[in-house]
Parts: structure tokens; sequence; C-alpha cells
């Protein structure tokens, strides 16, 4: 569900002679919220409604996927939940198919703009076109997954698939006038003058000399024998007899690993550890995290000793140090730092630098306020970019060794400035939503990642 607004916003005078305005909206989950306004005089309460209002509509249509083109919304959704849930050779031909067979023709069309004939349309253009039953099949299944996908997401509101199913391979076939074909298997072989291309293509080289390919001689092994992937990555010497020219297939090979340094590693696969953040902790809960299996554990200070008193009343700032000391002694790896613009002043930042190096903490999470009406911040303004971006260099120089990752409050604080967080000294971000506030998306925090050239290194 996407956000919607429930009226245009209403302003009245208070008793004190201040002005008032809210506007109601509801968000992804359906619930009503409101955005309050304050101001001297009806007109100043009013221009920030308005402003509101743009904004609101601005990120509404920056989120709306039905209105990006096909090429961009299905890059995303093949990038974002394909790739993670198939092997790496399904997810290549995926992407080979898309980008041959379904970019070309559609991919310049607006998601919500295309029907059930512009669908029919496609497949029936590489039927035409002599293309294999089974090639426009994997088209045709490819659609339905995404345009599944964006049904179920609401995106849009109607599957152009349903009213363009498959074309039935009797047809299709016959269209091609293929219908008098055997019933028995028919297979296809590559010409002496297709093979001679293939094997001179493998060895290509560029213009110094250097080989375009890595594996051509394994490439040319598989053409000559028709060894399949798997089967020639199982391969050992022994396997192999030159004097009577026979290859013994004892094994075959599902998964790769890419070896780095002393350990080998799925080349996708990521080791994910468990980290924690309950609150307060005590040395006897620390000992059963850790025997559940716990690495991590997460634990913010919130804001310096000296300013803590004015943000939090609930607890002392010593028992906030205190469950850092016992998670470090317990043996975790701690992550631990606080939310700046909460009114602190630049000596503060400082102070809570300093205590964190005391501590030894291992990570920095740096949050930023994001100030939710009717709560006791919810008047604040929010930290200039340019401000944030100082603490931001002033926690790296504080903290060399550590790892400082930019969460709460991202995509408010930074805004269309949010690149430059790795500039100033961030070597991460945390994605997706927060606690009790929306975050960025993947799939625009992947576009950003690509833009910065921080893609994922393929091999």
């Amino acid at each position: 569900m996407q956000r919607k607004l429930l009226e245009s916003g209403n302003i009245f005078k208070r008793s004190d002679g201040r002005w008032n305005g809210v506007v109601w909206y509801s968000d992804e989950q359906s619930s009503k919220k409101r955005k309050s306004f304050c101001g001297t005089s009806k007109q100043e309460v009013k221009d920030k409604i308005t402003a509101y209002l743009a904004d609101f509509d601005r990120q509404l249509t920056a989120s709306d996927e039905s209105k990006a083109k096909l090429e961009e919304s299905m890059g995303r959704w093949l990038r974002v939940f394909k790739f993670p849930s198939v092997e790496r050779g399904t997810y290549d031909r995926l992407e080979c198919t898309a980008k041959y067979q379904i970019y070309p023709i559609l991919g310049g069309k607006v998601v919500g703009d295309i029907t059930s004939a512009d669908i029919k349309a496609l497949l029936n253009h590489w039927m035409n076109e002599g293309y294999a039953y089974t090639t426009v099949k994997k088209v045709y299944n490819i659609l339905t997954d995404y345009f599944r996908y964006l049904t179920q997401q609401e995106y849009i509101p109607k599957n152009p698939m349903a009213a363009a199913p498959m074309i039935k391979k009797s047809n299709f076939m016959a269209s091609q006038g293929k219908e008098d074909l055997p019933t028995f298997e028919t297979v296809t072989i590559f010409t002496p003058e297709e093979i001679t291309k293939f094997k001179a293509e493998a060895v290509r080289t560029w213009g110094n000399g250097t080989p375009i390919y890595q594996q051509a001689a394994a490439y040319t092994l598989m053409l000559n024998t028709g060894l399949r992937t798997g089967e020639a990555l199982g391969l050992l010497n022994s396997d192999i007899d030159l004097e009577n020219r026979v290859i013994h297939l004892q094994r075959g090979v599902k998964e790769v690993s890419r070896r780095e340094g002393t350990e080998s590693t799925s080349g996708r696969e990521v080791k994910i550890g468990l980290c924690a953040s309950l609150g307060l902790l005590t040395p006897e809960r620390a000992a059963r995290l850790r025997e559940a299996g716990f690495t991590s554990y997460h634990h913010n200070l919130e804001t310096s000793a000296s300013h803590f008193p004015s943000i939090c009343t609930t607890h002392a700032y010593e028992q906030d140090l205190e469950t850092v000391r016992v998670a470090r002694s317990a043996g975790f790896r701690v992550c631990s730092c606080g939310i700046f613009g909460l009114g602190e002043t630049w000596e503060q930042r400082i102070e809570l630098s300093q205590t964190l190096t005391d501590l030894g903490v291992d990570s920095l999470p740096l949050n930023f306020l994001n100030p939710i009406p009717g709560t006791p911040l919810g008047d604040s303004p929010l930290l200039p970019p340019s401000e944030a971006l100082r603490v931001v260099a002033l926690m790296r120089l504080l903290h060399p060794e550590q790892d400082v990752l930019i969460c709460g409050g991202r995509s408010k604080t930074f805004g269309q400035w949010q690149s430059w967080v790795f500039a100033a000294g961030a070597n991460g971000v945390m994605t997706g939503n927060y606690l009790t506030t929306k975050g960025c998306a993947f799939c625009d925090d992947a576009e950003m990642y690509e833009v910065l050239g921080l893609r994922e290194e393929r091999s």
C-alpha cells in the first residue's frame, strides 16, 4: 500500500494567538496519521502546508512504480527479488531474456500503460521472427512473474497478463510451418562453420595479445565433447586418459566456491551473524545470548552524558554505559553511538565520541533526528545536510578504525545529498525501514551504489 492524502489540510487559530494546521494521511499500513504545523500567522502555516503537500506529492510520484519505464522497473525487480532466490546461471538467463527479448520492444513503455495487447504483440513478434517456442515461453514466464509482483504490491490495479495467455504450441508451430515435424525428438546440431566461429571467438585476444576469455580451453573442451558445465568443473587430472582419448565422468559440481585467503566461501552466500538489540543487559542475560549463538550486541547511548538528562528520564546514563561494558566483557562485538540533532552542542558530540572510545565499541551507527509530530521533539528542525555531513566526518576522524554507519533519519536529513556520506567518511548505511519511521527502499539504495560504482563484483 502507498501513502494517501485524506484531506488537504485544516488551519485554525489557537487561544494564545498562534496558528496551527494539520494534514491527515494514511500510511503504508493504512493507519491514519497526521502532520502538524504551527506559526505566528495564518499565512505562515498555509505556506508550510503547501510546501509539505508539494513534497508529499513529489515523494509519492517518485515511489510510484507504475510510472517507471519497464526496463528500469524490471531491472530493479530482477536485482532485488530474483537475484537472491535463484541460481546464478538461472539469473543470467533471466537477465539475458529481458535484455534481448523484452527491453527492445517494451523497455521504453511506462509500466502502468502496458496492456494485454502489448503483451500479445510482443509474443507474436518473436514467434513471427522464427524464435523457438521454448524461447518465447521463457519471455512469457518472466513477464508473468514480474506483473504478478506488480499486482501483489498494488503498484498496478490490473494484471495485463490475465488477458494475454501464452500462444498454444500447436498454433505457434503451425505459424512457423513446422506442424508436420515428426513427433519424436528432433535434435539440432551446430554446423562445422558455426563450430569454427565458436572456437575462433573463444581464443580471441585484445589488441595487446591478452586473451579476452579466461576459460577458452574449457569452453572448447565442452564444445567438442558435449560436457555440461558442472561435469567440466568436476573433472580431475586423473579423470582424463590422454593415451586412449577418453574422459571418465566421476562427479558433477552444483555450486562453485571462491577462495579468499585461507577461507573458501560460496560465491553467492554471505554469512550472517546474530545481533541482539534488547535494551539494558545483565551478565546473566549476556551469557544466555552468547550460548544461543549471538555474536553482536547493539545499544545506543543516544547522546553525551551531559546532555542525556535533557533527553531521557526513564533510566540513568550509567546504566547504558554498564550495558556496553557487560556486552564487551561477554565477548560481543558492540555497536553503539547515538542520535544527532537533539539540541546538543559540538562539544557534547565530541564528549559522546570520547565516551565511545573509552568503551571500545566496534561500530558506530549514526542516527539523525527525524521529528515526529506529537512527540517532545516533534517541532525540532532537521539538521542541515552540511552540518550532518560534518558530524559524519567528525566521527570518522575520531574513530579511524571503527565502522561508521548511517542509520535512522538518513533520507530525511541528507535528501539528495545521501551519497555524500561516503565522501564524508561513512563506510556503510542501514537500508530499509527503522523502528518507527520509514527509511530508504533497498532498490533505491542499490541504484545509488551503482551510480557510485559500489556494485558487487561478479565473477
